[in-house]
């Protein structure tokens, strides 16, 4: 159950190797602007920008926003969830307080940075 982004607006997502040959056209065919982002389809704001920090585009890589603020790796989170699963096949289900409260302790033990949060 890791933490998944979920898109809230309409706005179009261009393809990453369709930017790069947009980036590759403006810059040594020296096409305008405009002409390229419509060629591609792109907003020309979005490919202004991208042209203007070509050299971090090739490097580009797009993670959810939230990864940073995770606190377990996906491995230790689908273990913590196997043993809630396994708990309640035992017919011992937690709380939903008291599944805070194993994970909050199942980070201290594995010395995960994070604080408790009152409930």
């Amino acid at each position: 159950m890791a933490l998944e982004y979920k898109k809230k607006t309409n706005r179009v997502e261009t393809p990453k190797d369709q930017i790069l040959l947009a980036v590759k056209e403006i810059v040594e065919e020296k096409r305008g602007l405009r002409e390229t982002a419509a060629k591609y389809n792109t907003p020309k704001s979005s490919l202004s920008r991208y042209v203007l920090n070509r050299e971090t585009v090739q490097e580009t890589k797009y993670q959810s926003k939230y990864s940073t603020t995770q606190v377990f790796t996906t491995e230790e989170e689908k273990a913590l969830v196997e043993y809630i699963l396994y708990c309640s096949k035992l017919h011992y289900g937690l709380t939903k307080k008291l599944a805070r409260d194993l994970a909050f302790q199942y980070a201290e033990a594995n010395q995960k940075k994070c604080h408790k949060v009152r409930s």
